[in-house]
């Protein structure tokens, strides 16, 4: 009796820890898309730090675009583990709904979206699994448009639009989303579209430099501005398998890389410099 009463009780832990709710405001966590309308941005949505806000911690959103190194404070966002929810600060002493990861099929609640409430019904729900953990993915109608919300991603418009309601020429959509600067979710059939790690580029250099072309086929080039030396570039796998290493030294002010030998994929080049200083970037090898 004690033995079945043993089972019984590891089952139910089982189907409660592959039911355990996946946050989404962790920090770093990133999104990457691309706004449509009258011009074509790319975005980067990253979660970095906290804020005591009406004695409540939110985490602070920020944005970047078009590559730019420039990031744009966004927005307050709250998540509630206990109710699936995420919320957001207006800057006037109230919450605003953004997700209610909680709702079922033909549920309905309202949430703030474009700056307006707006109503949203969920039409399905289904299961995918991401990480090896169960994910919930909500489906509805976003004013005649197929949208989704997955729980611990966000929208497919990306974690600052949860719907885009009468938009006309706003049109955002996620590519990938990030987690620990590694490929969580993408939106893309074919992942290879989203690098399986975020670039990482250090910022505090004497230096600056250029990688081009990126795709490349064969061949890679390196252009260096500023004062660099007595250091080593190193291309490695996603894994960490050393795949090419060589002297600043001998580079001068640029140099060309013979890569023919690397398979199809993507690699890490990185350059550290005798001050320790490193530039990271992300490279990929096609035919």
């Amino acid at each position: 009796m004690k033995s079945t009463s043993l089972i019984a009780l590891l089952f139910a832990l089982s189907i409660n820890a592959s039911a355990q709710y996946a946050s989404t405001l962790n920090d770093g966590n990133t999104w990457l898309g691309r706004f449509y309308g009258w011009s074509v941005t790319d975005y980067r949505y990253v979660i970095d730090g906290d804020s005591m806000t009406m004695n409540t911690f939110y985490k602070k959103l920020y944005a970047y675009h078009n590559d730019s190194n420039e990031s744009t404070f966004t927005a307050l966002l709250r998540e509630d583990v206990n109710e699936g929810k995420i919320y957001r600060y207006d800057g006037e002493g109230v919450e605003v709904l953004l997700y209610d990861y909680s709702l079922d099929a033909g549920e309905s609640t309202t949430i703030h979206a474009m700056g307006m409430d707006y109503e949203v019904t969920i039409d399905s729900v289904t299961t995918i699994t991401i990480d090896g953990e169960e994910r919930r993915k909500l489906y509805f109608s976003d004013a005649g448009r197929f949208a989704f919300w997955i729980e611990g991603v966000g929208s497919c418009y990306g974690i600052n639009d949860p719907a885009l309601a009468f938009s006309a020429d706003y049109d955002p959509i996620l590519f990938c989303f990030y987690k620990e600067n590694l490929l969580n979710w993408t939106s893309f059939p074919d992942s290879f579209q989203c690098l399986d790690v975020l670039s990482i580029d250090d910022n505090d250099h004497d230096y600056s430099i250029e990688v081009w072309p990126n795709p490349f086929s064969n061949h890679i080039n390196l252009s260096f501005a500023g004062n660099i030396s007595n250091g080593v570039v190193t291309i490695t796998s996603t894994t960490g398998t050393l795949i090419d290493q060589q002297s600043i030294s001998s580079l001068g002010r640029s140099k060309t890389l013979n890569l023919s030998h690397l398979n199809n994929g993507v690699y890490l080049l990185s350059i550290t410099d005798s001050n320790g200083q490193r530039f990271t970037k992300q490279i990929i090898k096609l035919s």
